[in-house]
């Protein structure tokens, strides 16, 4: 199966959407193959070596291979399960790479680009599948921090920028109920790779496992009883609510200000890094008007970091004034998809992205939308010449009267 063919089917079959969250979780390309990577190795230390002898691997991955051939057989799909240290640790799931631009992940530009094609797929996915993508995501490299109550996976740490990126889609697609804990933040004395996070109650409770090497430790752990051979299993013991999308603007901040000191922390003092945990912690007080974004497309987080990159300040002309807007305490503007986020599914990338949207006054937006055509060409032909770079940087090619006629 080519990549281009599992992601057009992954919009209606939700174990597809699992094996794109698998590939978006850490991108592999090898032999012109995309690669969903499930791999079961064992830790170092006593009580890892006693948690599970050799014949339990081996069954294991018996089982895993049988869930595997129940739920994957109706595809066309090459699936290599040799290479792993035990029988059937290592499983792939293969793809024929067909998307012409991306020829290696060994620079952020390609990384980038990739999610943003997965991006664009995953934004029409119903609930149910999305929950599948996290699913797929958790079970393939995410582990279980029983010691933080957390299901956590290492995310691409070494590409801050792509880092960014998919934290920013992971948080629309589950609702913002995550936690972004890069290293920066983490105490000296048992730093890890940076992780996203889920609560490990939260988790069970909402997205499921289903591999059954994870199902079996976590039976071992807690003194469960999940059945390794069903389907995808929830634990519903414990009674979890999902918190309301104001109920969680504090944690929403924590993770701006993780990703803030991710992206410039190499560049900050350490009395810059002190200044800017206190701002965050200033902030984190209830906020009074955040609309949820369960019922939209667009992520409006993207829009909120576009204002700020803006300075809240009109990008077809700054001196234009407006008002200070009350949710804010900054001068008011309105973020425009510049290609309209309408046409999204014409391109072969994510549209919803910051270089994608220009901060307007509410005059400039109107006549973005409803002046006659002079006035609003203007408009986006000065708009267009100070973002084209940008756009073609993320793998967005358009040219001037293209992006005229999608008005």
């Amino acid at each position: 199966m080519k990549i281009s063919e599992l992601l057009k089917l992954s919009i209606e079959k939700k174990e597809l959407a699992f094996l794109v969250g698998s590939i978006y979780g850490w991108p592999i390309l090898k032999d012109n193959q995309i690669i969903a990577k499930f791999e079961y190795k064992p830790k170092n230390g006593i009580k890892s070596k006693t948690l599970f002898l050799e014949d339990d691997i081996n069954n294991l991955g018996k089982t895993w291979l049988t869930i595997i051939n129940k739920k994957f057989s109706n595809y066309n799909i090459y699936i290599d399960n040799t290479g792993g240290q035990y029988n059937y640790s290592k499983i792939q799931f293969c793809f024929e790479n067909d998307v012409t631009v991306i020829t290696n992940f060994e620079d952020e530009s390609n990384v980038l680009k990739f999610l943003g094609i997965l991006e664009s797929y995953i934004l029409d996915y119903s609930d149910d599948s999305k929950k599948y993508f996290i699913s797929g995501l958790m079970n393939s490299r995410g582990s279980i921090d029983l010691t933080a109550n957390f299901m956590a996976i290492d995310l691409i740490g070494k590409f801050p920028k792509a880092c960014k990126k998919s934290i920013l889609t992971l948080q629309n697609v589950t609702g913002v109920y995550f936690n972004y804990n890069p290293r920066i933040m983490q105490e000296n004395s048992s730093q890890k790779n940076p992780q996203y996070r889920i609560p490990l109650d939260y988790y069970m409770h909402n997205f499921g496992l289903l591999i059954p090497f994870k199902k079996e430790y976590y039976n071992r752990q807690k003194k469960a009883n999940l059945s390794l051979l069903d389907d995808f299993y929830f634990d519903k013991t414990n009674n979890i609510k999902i918190k309301p999308f104001k109920g969680i603007y504090d944690a929403i901040a924590k993770n701006e200000l993780a990703i803030e000191l991710n992206e410039n922390k190499e560049f900050m003092s350490e009395e810059d890094i002190n200044q800017l945990i206190l701002k965050t912690k200033n902030s984190l007080i209830n906020h009074n008007e955040i609309d949820s974004a369960d019922d939209l497309k667009a992520n409006p987080l993207v829009k909120r970091e576009a204002k700020e990159k803006s300075k809240y300040k009109c990008q077809f002309d700054p001196s234009h004034i407006t008002f200070v807007s009350k949710s804010d305490n900054n001068d008011y503007v309105e973020g425009h998809h510049l290609i309209p986020f309408s046409k999204r599914k014409d391109f072969d990338v994510n549209i919803d992205i910051v270089d994608n949207i220009v901060c307007l006054c509410p005059n400039c937006h109107r006549k973005i939308h409803l002046s006659v055509d002079e006035e609003r060409n203007a408009i986006i032909e000065k708009l267009f010449n100070t973002r084209k770079d940008s756009l073609l940087e993320q793998g967005i090619f358009l040219e001037l009267e293209e992006l005229k006629s999608l008005y």
